[in-house]
């Protein structure tokens, strides 16, 4: 029994190898065609520091997030309220999974992720 890939090979012959196809050398008069500005550069890579940074602290809030909603789920609890600490902490956990945290009787209504 011939395989389909035989038949097709049977068919149109075997494939013919073509150049790699590299790089497109830049075309005349284009090879400095993006000015080095080392402001510019800095600023770049000042950014990228902050953004890292920040993906990295929100890696460690989502981390402690889903800490929070696991131990709510423990103990079965759709909000928490401590009032012996000071500031006081209130925790709140809606039905779509997403928690809202209190520090302190500031009138904020705190963040809601």
């Amino acid at each position: 029994m011939v395989t389909m890939k035989e038949f097709v090979d049977s068919v149109h012959g075997e494939p013919e190898a073509s150049e790699p196809t590299g790089k497109t050398p830049p075309l005349p008069g284009m090879e400095d065609a993006f000015p080095n500005i080392p402001a510019v550069t800095e600023a770049a890579e000042e950014y990228a520091s902050a953004r890292d940074l920040r993906m990295s602290q929100l890696k460690l809030e989502v981390e402690a997030k889903t800490n929070l909603i696991n131990l709510m789920h423990l103990h079965n609890l759709k909000s928490y309220r401590d009032n012996s600490r000071d500031p006081q902490v209130f925790v709140q956990l809606s039905s779509t999974e997403k928690v809202k945290v209190k520090i302190g009787d500031d009138g904020d209504d705190g963040e809601e992720d």
